[in-house]
């Protein structure tokens, strides 16, 4: 398991502990007023904290690896660091600032700088930024689901979950419920997986000692015995 796996499970935790706080004051549902706040808006915050986590882990894999898996083509798309996003062409006074650092360290500032401000709006957004680092996630099914997930967090955000109703004309929020909010959580858990199985191959490779290779010496003159023949 990775760091930024872990990080993403201590999210998972706090989006646990929003559904079992729900799930109390469900049961205490008969002694509330109805001028008390609604306790879906606890699903509500539930699910922004879930995306969060699972966003969070996604930019923190692609700092982490972009330097050393990107290729040229991928690289050339980040821009550099405390340039707003351009990626045009530099004069030398731009890199005066970088004086005393090595090409590495203003390769992974530019990375973190990058991807720090980077969202994920879609399955396709994340699938497509984390195949230029050689992350393959044909192995996951469950793509619409994420897609949900992402859409109703939006709503959320920035409509504050309400919607139309026909009926009456008036704004209303929209339903959630407790269930929903599990599945995308289970949803969400399985992409990380699928993910960081892979990165976790990798950090083993980079970690895993190289080799003893054989010089072929005469076992005899290591043990102190002249060759034959001398």
């Amino acid at each position: 398991m990775t760091v930024e796996k872990n990080q993403f499970d201590e999210g998972v935790n706090r989006v646990s502990s929003l559904l079992a706080l729900y799930d109390s004051l469900q049961i205490e549902g008969s002694a509330r007023t109805s001028k008390e706040k609604r306790p879906t808006d606890i699903l509500r915050a539930a699910l922004v904290l879930l995306h969060s986590a699972e966003e969070d882990y996604f930019r923190n894999i692609l700092i982490h690896w972009y330097p050393i898996k990107a290729d040229s083509k991928a690289l050339s798309e980040v821009s550099l660091a405390g340039s707003d996003g351009r990626t045009s062409k530099y004069s030398f006074d731009r890199f005066a600032s970088f004086s005393g650092k090595t090409v590495d360290e203003v390769i992974s500032e530019s990375v973190r700088e990058h991807f720090s401000r980077m969202s994920f709006n879609s399955y396709k957004d994340i699938d497509s930024r984390l195949k230029k680092i050689g992350l393959s996630l044909g192995a996951y099914k469950r793509q619409a689901e994420i897609d949900a997930l992402i859409q109703r967090r939006h709503k959320v955000v920035h409509e504050v979950d309400l919607m139309q109703d026909e009926s009456s004309g008036k704004s209303r929020t929209r339903p959630i419920k407790s269930a929903q909010v599990r599945i995308w959580m289970e949803c969400s858990m399985g992409l990380v997986q699928t993910i960081d199985e892979q990165v976790s191959a990798w950090e083993k490779q980079e970690t895993q000692p190289p080799e003893e290779s054989s010089v072929g010496i005469d076992e005899t003159v290591c043990a102190g015995e002249e060759p034959n023949g001398v």
